[in-house]
């Protein structure tokens, strides 16, 4: 199972619940604890504000993505023509403006299996945590490391020197995902 981010949360707690049906799991630039998550949330609480606004809007794909192209804080490190903004548009126009709302007003509730590395001690499969470059906008802290080796039995970690969190370097991220499974494939 593959999880970008938030998504690989999900893939934390399917794999820690039901074990029997994840045989690996992928994390791509995915935080381990709320420890380090949650300072994160609240120095992007703008963004993500505008990101909940953007969701519950019900606006179209090209709304959206227009709508995007007028925040500075985006416009300031997404050059303008970057297909970025259609992608996290069509995201964001998929999005349950509840997920964004439990991020921003209920955190320690909706991610509280991260809290003392629970659902890290509940992990059994073989995992690859992909860390974007934190000088990029990448939210693997150095402290995540430490969880992943002292809680996963089998932790790969890579980390994409000069690739933002979005992983945005797709032939690095999926030479890296190909190498995973195929390690896993020949064992």
């Amino acid at each position: 199972m593959y999880g970008h981010s938030f998504g690989g949360h999900v893939g934390l707690a399917l794999a820690a619940g039901w074990p029997d049906l994840i045989r690996a799991l992928i994390l791509g630039d995915t935080p381990l604890s709320l420890k380090t998550l949650a300072p994160h949330i609240e120095q992007n609480r703008a963004m993500t504000s505008a990101w909940l606004e953007l969701a519950a809007s019900r606006a179209s794909s090209a709304e959206i993505a227009r709508r995007l192209r007028e925040i500075p804080e985006i416009v300031s490190v997404v050059e303008i023509a970057s297909p970025w903004f259609e992608s996290m548009a069509t995201s964001l126009g998929q999005h349950d403006p509840d997920f964004l709302d439990s991020v921003l007003e209920r955190l320690d509730e909706s991610h509280r299996l991260l809290k003392g590395a629970a659902v890290l001690k509940r992990i059994r499969c073989p995992v690859l945590l992909i860390r974007a470059d934190p000088a990029r906008g990448g939210v693997v802290a150095e402290s995540n490391l430490g969880l992943a080796a002292e809680f996963l039995s089998d932790c790969e970690v890579v980390n994409l020197v000069g690739v933002g969190h979005g992983l945005e370097d797709h032939v690095r991220l999926a030479s890296t995902i190909n190498r995973f499974l195929a390690g896993l494939v020949d064992a």
